[in-house]
């Protein structure tokens, strides 16, 4: 025994101090203190497309990822027509400027506002999620959140159940997210920062030098301006919003352990370096042109995915209307969805189940592939789609 000493030789010990290495234990008895600490970024917050870094330089505390939150503030700007000047939207009593008032945002906007995340650790970039990070937030959301599940942190990050058509100006989830921006006031979101390490509970070993690189969507993928009606008739909204930056920073959740667990920790790594098992999360798109009715695509190579999702969004809405949301997802009329394995072949119909059902069909779609994949062998993999 290392800390605990029997009171009689013959008894069985009272409390069980062995801990496994590198997790936080169901109960508190390593853990002498843990906090937040607050990370900012290295560069200037303009209005660029980034990239914004954040660093957190290693110390003698651990890190636990899967408690990675980031914090947004952001407010809506309209492009004055005669100065040229950005100006804070009004409340659109005026007649001209009517669109103030139906003008909001993105779904679930305090991660979607993110268009690419990385992570590099010591050195070694860990994970890029890609240029689909909104896309992965949104669909990981739906399919693994429930009602009440969302109506907790998710609204701190602008999440709103949507109408079943998402382009409703009337619609409940459109009008909550106007109200955060009414005026031209501040939002000030908070996001739980979702990337594959953070989907582990294992915690990161002390003098680590983490880094976060963030690169935001355009303003013509995150401001949502659907038609809007005014007296009797449908109004498009002719006026150039942006969203304007004005504060961002994370926060990463530190673990002080006891001093005989460090110890412990320590003579292990002499021997056996830390090792971190999490399951990868891939997203890629591919087009679908005009007329196409069947598709064959080399989705994947050199892993074996244990799930596979496939979505489809209208061509205009994925590279950024104002005017459609971005996250619709179409049924695009499929017919059957197959997976070629090697000389194995597989229907994937229950694939189509999750897909919302409507009643339009656009010509132009993108195709999103995503995964949870493990280590498989280096074969290529290609789906068959026909519409």
């Amino acid at each position: 025994m290392t800390t605990l000493k029997k009171i009689d030789k013959d008894s069985s010990e009272g409390v069980d101090n062995r801990l496994t290495f590198f997790s936080i234990p169901s109960t508190n008895v390593g853990i002498q203190r843990s906090a937040y600490k607050e990370i900012l970024p290295l560069n200037a917050l303009n209005q660029s497309a980034g990239p914004f870094v954040f660093r957190y330089f290693g110390d003698s505390l651990y890190l636990d990822l899967s408690k990675t939150f980031l914090s947004l503030v952001l407010s809506l700007e309209r492009k004055d027509t005669t100065s040229g000047e950005w100006v804070p939207i009004t409340d659109g009593e005026a007649a001209d400027l009517k669109g103030d008032k139906f003008t909001g945002v993105a779904q679930y906007l305090g991660l979607t506002w993110i268009r690419r995340l990385t992570l590099s650790i010591n050195g070694v970039q860990c994970y890029d999620s890609g240029i689909h990070y909104a896309y992965r937030c949104i669909i990981l959301h739906e399919l693994g959140a429930d009602k009440d599940v969302s109506k907790g942190i998710y609204e701190a990050a602008l999440y709103y159940k949507d109408a079943a058509d998402k382009d409703d100006s009337e619609g409940s989830g459109f009008k909550s997210r106007v109200s955060r921006f009414a005026k031209g006031k501040l939002c000030r979101m908070f996001s739980h920062l979702d990337y594959d390490m953070a989907r582990q509970n294992q915690l990161l070993i002390p003098n680590s030098d983490v880094i976060w690189t963030i690169y935001r969507n355009s303003d013509e993928f995150l401001v949502h301006t659907p038609k809007y009606r005014n007296a009797a008739t449908l109004v498009a909204n002719t006026h150039t919003y942006r969203l304007r930056l004005h504060d961002m920073r994370i926060f990463i959740k530190q673990v002080d352990l006891s001093m005989s667990l460090n110890n412990a920790i320590a003579r292990h790594l002499e021997q056996t370096p830390a090792k971190y098992a999490y399951r990868k999360i891939d997203i890629r798109s591919v087009f679908l042109g005009k007329g196409r009715q069947e598709i064959t695509h080399a989705a994947f190579t050199s892993t074996c995915p244990r799930r596979l999702i496939i979505c489809f969004v209208s061509s205009p809405a994925f590279t950024g209307n104002s005017a459609l949301s971005p996250f619709t997802f179409e049924h695009a009329n499929i017919r059957s969805i197959s997976a070629e394995f090697g000389d194995s072949n597989f229907l994937l119909f229950r694939m189509i189940l999750i897909l919302p059902i409507i009643t339009s069909f656009a010509p132009m779609l993108i195709c999103l592939w995503v995964w949870t994949s493990i280590i498989g062998q280096t074969l290529t993999r290609e789906l068959s789609i026909s519409v």
